[in-house]
């Protein structure tokens, strides 16, 4: 039961920071929702100095990211594709869909910060997504999304998906 209460305030923390764009816990990063950063994945704008990644399915992935090439993704939760600008709308599109499908929300565009407020990229995603990273010597880690109600609807992964 401890092990359940230590998980449970280790998630909702998760949550708030990633909700509020705090990273006063140290190590970890944070995403500020940016309305330009949603414009330029939605226009399909690769921009040749990011790598791109996607977690979630190759049709409709939860997130998409586009990191600094001077970073490294340090997990297999996210795999790297050779990003076009028309393979970004496509993804876009189908994550407009299903978001709006399933869940009656459009996906924001973020921007991606170092612990210590330097930019580093851009994400793409549902509000509430729930991801969390801490970056160790250009090395991004990234912890989420969590299997949370929202996640399962979107991948319909519920009965009904409500």
């Amino acid at each position: 039961m401890r092990n359940h209460r230590v998980l449970m305030a280790g998630t909702l923390m998760i949550m708030i920071m990633f909700m509020t764009g705090c990273a006063s816990v140290q190590g970890f990063g944070k995403f500020t929702p940016d309305n330009r950063a949603g414009i330029s994945f939605e226009a399909g704008q690769v921009n040749p100095d990011y790598r791109y990644y996607l977690t979630g399915s190759d049709t409709y992935p939860v997130a998409i990211l586009a990191l600094n090439k001077s970073y490294s993704m340090g997990n297999d939760l996210w795999k790297e594709v050779p990003m076009t600008p028309n393979y970004l709308k496509e993804m876009v599109t189908m994550m407009q869909l299903r978001l709006m499908e399933c869940c009656q929300q459009s996906p924001f565009g973020f921007l991606v910060y170092t612990p210590e407020g330097k930019p580093i990229g851009m994400m793409y995603s549902y509000l509430g997504v729930s991801i969390a990273f801490q970056v160790n010597d250009r090395i991004v880690i990234m912890y989420g999304p969590r299997d949370d109600d929202q996640l399962k609807r979107y991948q319909g992964r519920t009965y009904n998906n409500k």
